[in-house]
């Protein structure tokens, strides 16, 4: 009995151990050896790493009792529980029981579904340990007679014990994409999860639509979250360019150019967020401005997550209800100029540059119908909205400003005392606001802050220590275009005209900046700064004066008042007498209570500019009307443009005697240094003019005073305008430019004796060139020489060779208060012989000429030397060659010249003169080939050849050839005249094309042409019967040439339509449709249709035609390419093709 309980006890074991070398296959194992120390053997198991053996091996030995097995020889039992990490030997510990009653030992099986799974013996009274059984989706409960066993049960007998399995039940957690929770479904263990739901996306249904679950949930493993997956509306790839950034993102760029109206993209959209499984990160410059505003009828434009960047100009003429950003990051300047919905901005956004939202809800500065809101996620970290502003996060940088959204119960602005920082241009030109209160101090008013603006009122409750100006610059990674750049060089308060006429707006307290223009035309009745240390060009300037009599300083190391009338800066003028001068930046020139009638009581006899100063800024005495002798100190060396304005006449109105009495005020006479060498008319900064004098002087003025001599030795052109009729040009003047003396009453210019460079001669001024030739600089304005015909006076041993540019500007009649002409300005040039060169804009103004006679020795006409020469009549040139001439000769403003002209030629110089404006018209685009009179004429004669007939023309040559069709049978085709008739022997000589054509007549003077009719139309495009036939189908075409080509199209159906092309780099100056006249052989252009809504917003524009009627489409092409620069733009095939625009409307029809 006892050698039988052993061997079972080793057998039961021996299966333990299967079972759990069976459990470590293909893991990490260790050996577990059994040293039995002289008691029945026990096999040896294998145990996965980190698995507990579980129950301990039986063994007898005689006469002792089994106290439990050591990993340690026997100091303390092992727990057979605890994990096993190593090899290792378990040496049996024995107690001796000889005197004891031996215990019986038990055993306990394990089954399932009537299968032994494990037996184990154990002695009495000893607890079991569960073996390692389990089957995957169940939980496992053994049972003891249908009874839960308890394994710290202690077991007095053998026990069955059975498996009995139960299936685990899981948990689906069901979430939105936005992580809000949904439901929550319970599954059995790998079967299919019920979810009954298909959600709605919570903000954007029309464009997310439901399309899953993130996790496949048809066998369910474990408890888990499922999150809904959308599909995404996106607009068409093919829409866009993808630019690959560096960070490995792209940035998105609409095709602008692509008409894509085609796809009626209406409703709710999305930006594309991915390409090429990228995200899309930035949308570029212009990257959502179709020109043919193809996402117009968009309601919502949806720009997702992962686009974080907004650059310039992104949205530029975008006029749609609404665009949504869900990720945006940074907005760069100009990105919201020139568009308008309602903006709504995620709680992502935390940077944005100065002009971002510049003329943000204007398209084209006119107000749009749709919303124009600014609205930010109340959850955004780094900004927030408040009254229709948006502040950085602590409140110390106002960055936008609504005033499109005001109403006159918000129209003052109120800006906290947190604002330390105003954006520039927040109020550019803006309206909607009448009134701005600053409650605290503030660091920084950026510059065209309110710029043209027509605001009345703007208090400082506290300081304000810089108001920039033109000069600011901004760093900024949206790239502004130039004429933007240069638009917002303005200053901060500038140009409001409003607030200069409410007499209460006074310069804020603290200021230590002000800016170049900080607060042009704003004028100030009296300026007083305390601390200044920078002030700009023209900080001040306002054109005309009327109400700024004082200025003082205080407690500035940089700056300084002179008898509270000068604004002076300190060290900033040229060195004189080895010190550094100052410069004199602005005079305060109204006297208070002034009036024409008591104001010789008030002026200013005398005014010292005080020693030391050296310079002056441009307009340093606009308006200076109330000063008599104004004195110069020794070190000043230039007089800038715009030095002096000091000409004033005051007309009061008499009602009784219902008489004007005039009043001059001005300057009487200017004492100048000797140190002054230049007068200038052009400078850095010119407020309204290219040019400005330096001096304009009226009435009163009598002349310069040199009290330690004249060393003045350049007067720039237009640089000295006053009303004397007569000047002396002093000796020292080297450079003279033509109508320095600009003024209009001036009859003659002498010159002082020992001038080396310049000569007078009848009251002109000439210029010596070399040897005895003369280049003419100046003819005066009002010279008697000049009243009519035009007489070069007699220059003795000198010729007259050259006339220089601006010589005689603006010579023209002149009238009397009456309206009475007093002076005719020139009429008539003839040019003596010797001159051989007429520079640009000689004649330029000289509005009364009529007749121009050039000598034949003449080489060279400038640019615009007779612009505006509205009324010539006569031109005539004696050379037998043509000179070099410049553009625009006899350009007219909006006119086209030498409409009622001709020019005269020698006799058998037709040839040569009519080939040389035919290449100048074509040059230049003008048309002075039509001017030429014809020295002879030939009769052209055209024989048909079965065409309709046409009539023969006199003409010396033809601008044009005449129309004829087939009037035979059947259907032939015009191909064009040819200079013989080939109808016989097929030789049709050369075909006559382009203008002007000269033909080779006949000894009786006729030239004869014949028409050639063919069975295949000839298309070249060069005329009308040569057109291109297009329709609404796309046609490939290469063109002969860029010039003007012409196409033909017969619409199918009525509406308006366009001509699209697939090429937009080559310019043309002229296109259109229109209808072509027979009798006269042209096409009649008209003018397109624009079709509108019922709120006046343009839904599509086109020529009308009507159906089965024929059409002539033209282009004038030139061969530059707009966006190069590149000439000679090389021809290829390209797609034509008329598209129908739409129907008229009834009511616009």
């Amino acid at each position: 009995m006892k050698q039988r309980t052993l061997k079972l006890a080793a057998l039961v074991f021996a299966l333990l151990a299967l079972v759990c070398l069976a459990a470590a296959c293909g893991k990490v194992t260790h050996e577990v050896v059994f040293d039995a120390d002289g008691g029945s053997a026990v096999v040896g198991i294998t145990v996965a790493d980190g698995q507990a053996i579980g129950n301990a091996p039986h063994s007898e030995k005689e006469g002792c009792k089994l106290k439990g097995w050591s990993a340690d020889g026997g100091e303390t039992l092992f727990d057979f529980s605890t994990p096993v990490t190593r090899p290792m030997t378990l040496k049996a510990v024995w107690e001796n029981v000889a005197s004891q009653t031996p215990q019986q030992p038990v055993t306990v099986t394990f089954e399932d579904d009537g299968k032994v799974i494990a037996q184990v013996t154990i002695e009495k009274g000893g607890k079991v340990f569960a073996p390692d059984y389990s089957k995957e989706g169940f939980e496992l409960v053994w049972k003891n007679g249908g009874e839960t066993f308890a394994f710290d049960t202690a077991i007095d007998s053998d026990l069955n014990l059975v498996a009995e399995f139960s299936p685990v039940m899981l948990s689906v957690t069901v979430q939105d994409a936005d992580g809000l929770r949904l439901d929550e479904v319970e599954v059995a263990y790998g079967q299919a999860a019920d979810i009954q739901l298909e959600p709605t996306h919570w903000a954007y249904p029309e464009i997310f639509t439901f399309s899953g679950w993130d996790k496949p949930v048809d066998c369910v493993k474990e408890n888990m979250t499922v999150t809904a997956v959308y599909d995404y509306k996106s607009l068409p790839e093919s829409l866009f360019y993808f630019n690959l950034l560096d960070d490995g993102t792209y940035e998105i760029a609409v095709k602008r150019t692509l008409d894509f109206r085609y796809m009626n993209l209406d409703g709710d959209w999305g930006v594309p967020a991915t390409f090429n499984n990228k995200p899309v990160s930035k949308i570029a410059s212009y990257g959502l401005s179709s020109l043919y505003k193809g996402f117009k009828d968009i309601d919502l434009l949806y720009i997702p997550e992962s686009v974080k960047i907004v650059d310039a100009y992104a949205f530029d003429g975008l006029d749609i209800p609404r665009v949504d950003f869900a990720g945006l990051e940074q907005i760069w300047a100009m990105a919201f100029f020139n568009c308008a919905f309602e903006l709504n901005l995620p709680a992502s956004l935390c940077e944005i540059e100065p002009y971002a939202f510049f003329q943000f809800g204007l398209i084209n500065r006119l107000n749009s119908q749709n919303d124009r809101s600014v609205n930010l996620s109340s959850d955004c970290e780094n900004f927030f909205m408040s009254g229709l502003a948006l502040y950085s996060s602590d409140g110390s940088e106002l960055v936008y400003i609504d005033y499109l959204n005001r109403t006159s119960e918000n129209a003052e602005l109120v800006v906290p005392d947190t604002v330390k920082t105003v954006y520039p241009a927040l109020l550019w030109q803006a309206w909607g606001i009448d009134s701005i209160v600053f409650e605290g101090d503030v660091e920084t008013i950026g510059s065209g802050f309110l710029y043209s603006n027509f605001i009345q009122s703007v208090t400082f409750n506290g300081t304000v220590e810089r108001i920039e100006g033109a000069e600011a610059t901004y760093e900024l990674k949206g790239a502004i275009t130039r004429d933007h750049a240069s638009q917002l060089k303005t200053g901060a308060f500038q140009q409001c005209t409003r607030l200069s006429a409410s007499g209460t707006f006074v310069l804020p307290t603290g200021l230590k900046y002000i800016g170049d223009y900080a607060f042009a035309f704003t004028e100030f009745g009296e300026i007083n700064l305390d601390g200044i240390e920078f002030i700009g060009k023209g900080a001040f300037f306002v054109t005309r004066y009327t109400k700024f009599h004082s200025i003082t300083v205080a407690n500035s190391d940089k700056y300084y008042s002179h008898e509270n009338r000068a604004l002076i800066e300190k060290g900033t003028g040229p060195v004189f007498n080895g010190k550094a001068g100052d410069t004199f930046l602005v005079y305060a020139p109204v006297i208070e209570n002034f009036t024409p009638e008591n104001g010789e009581s008030l002026l200013i006899d005398t005014y010292t500019v005080p020693q030391g100063v050296t310079a002056f800024h441009n307009f340093a005495f606009n308006c200076a009307y109330y000063i008599k002798h104004l004195i110069i100190p020794e070190g000043v060396q230039k007089l800038p443009m715009g030095f002096i304005n000091s000409n004033l006449t005051s007309g009061v109105y008499n009602p009784e005697t219902q008489q004007i009495t005039e009043y001059y005020f001005g300057v009487h006479d200017i004492s100048l240094p000797s140190t002054l060498t230049d007068i200038e008319s052009y400078g850095e900064w010119c407020i309204s003019n290219e040019y400005y004098p330096a001096l304009t002087l009226g009435e009163n003025f009598t002349g310069f005073v040199w009290p330690n001599g004249c060393n003045l030795e350049k007067i720039e052109y237009y640089s000295i305008h006053t009303r004397q009729t007569e000047v002396e040009l002093p000796a020292t003047v080297t450079d003279y430019s033509a109508s320095g003396y600009g003024n209009m009453y001036l009859e003659n210019i002498t010159v002082e004796e020992g001038n080396g460079r310049y000569l007078s001669f009848g009251g002109w001024l000439y210029e010596k060139i070399g040897g005895n030739e003369l280049r003419l600089v100046h003819i005066p304005r009002a010279s008697a020489n000049a009243d009519g015909k035009l007489i070069f006076p007699d220059t003795g041993e000198y010729i007259l060779t050259e006339i220089a540019s601006n010589a005689a500007y603006g010579i023209m009649k002149s009238y009397d208060n009456q309206g009475q002409i007093v002076f005719d300005g020139i009429t008539e040039i003839e040019f003596p012989d010797t001159v051989r060169v007429i520079d640009d804009l000689a004649f330029n103004g000289c509005s009364a000429i009529k007749s121009v006679t050039f000598p034949a020795g003449i080489e060279y006409i400038g640019d615009n030397a007779f612009s505006q020469t509205r009324l010539i009549e006569s031109i005539t040139f004696n050379g037998i060659l043509p000179p070099k001439m410049g553009e625009n000769v006899f350009s007219v403003l909006f006119e086209e010249p030498l409409a009622n002209a001709t020019i005269h030629i020698p006799n058998g110089t037709y040839a040569c003169w009519s080939a040389f404006l035919a290449e100048y018209g074509k040059l230049y685009g003008i048309n002075y080939f039509k001017a030429l009179e014809t020295p002879q004429s030939f009769t052209y004669n055209f024989e048909s050849n079965g065409g309709t007939e046409v009539e023969s023309v006199q003409s010396y040559d033809l601008w044009s050839l005449p129309y004829t069709e087939w009037a035979g049978e059947g259907e032939r085709f015009f191909q064009g005249w040819f200079t013989k008739d080939g109808s016989v022997d097929g030789d049709w000589g050369e075909r006559v094309f382009g203008a002007p054509y000269v033909g080779k007549a006949d000894s009786l003077g006729v030239v004869t042409l014949y028409a050639r009719f063919g069975e295949d139309r000839y298309e070249d495009g060069s005329d009308v019967p040569f057109a291109f036939v297009v329709s609404e189908t796309t046609r490939k075409l290469t063109l002969n040439a860029w010039t003007t080509t012409f196409f033909e199209f017969t619409p199918e159906r009525d509406g308006l339509y366009l001509m699209k092309m697939n090429f937009d780099h080559v310019a043309y100056s002229d296109s259109g449709f229109g209808t072509f006249d027979k009798a006269t052989n042209t096409v009649n252009g008209y003018r397109y249709t624009t079709v509108y809504d019922e709120n006046w917003n343009v839904l599509y524009l086109g020529f009308e035609c009507k159906a089965g009627q024929t059409y002539y489409i033209f282009y004038e092409f030139s061969e530059q390419n707009v966006y190069t620069g590149e000439i000679e733009v090389p021809l290829a095939e390209y797609e034509f093709t008329v598209e129908w625009q739409g129907e008229i409307p009834a009511q616009q029809a």
